[in-house]
């Protein structure tokens, strides 16, 4: 049940030239005409009492503070369509993506045409993990709430497909340092930016896909109600101020990331930070440039990994099989959407916000406009920087579980990405 951990260098194994192989092959045709797109939202607040998920095990929650949605953007042109997906939960449990994957493709959706995210919110719906270690990470398995979100996937997407309309589309980065700090190295590096892509419809409506790396942990383990945590009252506040008709939060490059000091704790910091992040979209929202775009398409790269390592000490691990027992079998991949200069990466795992610099000051070099987003269907847990593979800490040695190097695997695989790209 027990092997050494493999620190096989990451350029003497198979998986990375594989990996490699794959991207050298790509080859992106942009298509150029009449992108159109259209937003909508189901709600996914469990109907029963069901366990939350986030912190480890926990009870069935005392009730709703506020509910939980799906939300979805269609996007198409004369020769394809393909749909950007967020919901308001932990992560986009791979037990859900397994269910909506195969109805969304009856919906004239490939899995290259599907790009998945999640608010990473700590309070809200458990019940969606599998294998022998999911009660651990989400509470008992329910597999009518796994199908209900399906369902709830299938609905939204639809609607937003039946607003389809002409769009005008635009870039927006923020520095909000003051609402995020890094939670591994005390006054370490932090991801500081919000961003924001607008979408403007020829009818006046319009939209904001935002993305940001603070953990939305605001609210303790103690609090036993769902709440989407700090996204989901940014994107309340957004529409209901009237900054924007439709707001989805996408979680950033959220590994070691955690939400800055505010004074304040639990539902209080929540709406601190929301308040402070609505105030800085207000700020810059009339001044986005918006553009017709010229170029769609969207990508999903099987990713090549090295096996399952869950760490029992710096130098063992439980074997690989255990670990499928465990938390299950999964088909990782990265996702990729391009809309005019406008590039979306989504990774499988909580990527962090130390690797974005490096990476955005790329894309920058390639006039691209980046984010990178965590949680896009499977869950490889923590990828964080090389230097830090070793540190005793949750991220990186419970959470870890694919081996030593894969800051620096993961890093260069999205900078051969955007090298696609440009």
């Amino acid at each position: 049940m027990v092997d050494t951990v493999d620190n096989t260098p990451l350029k003497e194994t198979t998986y990375y030239h594989q990996m490699m192989e794959q991207v050298d092959t790509l080859q992106y045709k942009e298509d150029s005409l009449n992108i159109v797109a259209g937003w909508a939202k189901a709600n996914i607040t469990p109907l029963e009492p069901l366990q939350i998920a986030g912190y480890g095990l926990r009870r069935d929650f005392d009730g709703v503070h506020d509910s939980l949605f799906v939300r979805t953007f269609v996007f198409k042109s004369k020769e394809k369509k393909c749909a950007l997906i967020t919901m308001d939960l932990l992560i986009v449990p791979p037990s859900v993506a397994a269910k909506a994957l195969p109805l969304l493709e009856k919906e004239g959706f490939g899995r290259d045409e599907v790009y998945f995210s999640a608010t990473h919110s700590h309070n809200a719906a458990g019940g969606w993990a599998e294998g022998a270690g999911g009660r651990f990470l989400a509470g008992t398995f329910e597999e009518e709430y796994v199908q209900f979100i399906a369902d709830k996937i299938i609905i939204a997407v639809k609607n937003a497909e039946k607003t389809n309309a002409p769009i005008e589309v635009g870039f927006g980065k923020i520095d909000a340092s003051k609402q995020v700090a890094n939670r591994l190295i005390d006054g370490g590096k932090t991801d500081p930016y919000l961003r924001i892509l607008k979408l403007k419809k020829n009818n006046g409506e319009n939209a904001m896909i935002l993305s940001y790396s603070a953990h939305p942990t605001c609210l303790a383990k103690k609090i036993n109600y769902i709440s989407c945590d700090y996204p989901g009252f940014l994107v309340d506040s957004l529409e209901r101020r009237k900054e924007t008709d439709f707001a989805a939060f996408f979680a950033g490059a959220v590994g070691s990331m955690k939400p800055g000091e505010t004074g304040t704790s639990d539902f209080e910091k929540a709406i601190t930070i929301a308040d402070s992040l609505e105030e800085k979209v207000s700020a810059i929202n009339d001044s986005i440039f918006l553009e017709k775009p010229k170029e769609l398409l969207s990508d999903f790269i099987p990713l090549y990994a090295r096996s399952a390592h869950l760490r029992l000490s710096e130098d063992f691990r439980l074997r690989p099989w255990v670990f499928n027992w465990l938390l299950g079998e999964q088909s990782p991949g990265i996702s990729v959407f391009k809309i005019a200069n406008n590039v979306m990466i989504g990774t499988p795992c909580d990527f962090s916000g130390e690797l974005m610099t490096p990476l955005d000051s790329l894309a920058k070099t390639k006039n691209l406009n980046l984010q990178i987003t965590s949680f896009n269907g499977a869950y490889l847990g923590y990828i964080t920087p090389d230097q830090y593979y070793n540190l005793v800490k949750n991220e990186t040695r419970e959470m870890n579980w694919f081996g030593p190097f894969n800051g620096n695997y993961f890093s260069e695989l999205i900078a051969k990405i955007l090298k696609k790209l440009e």
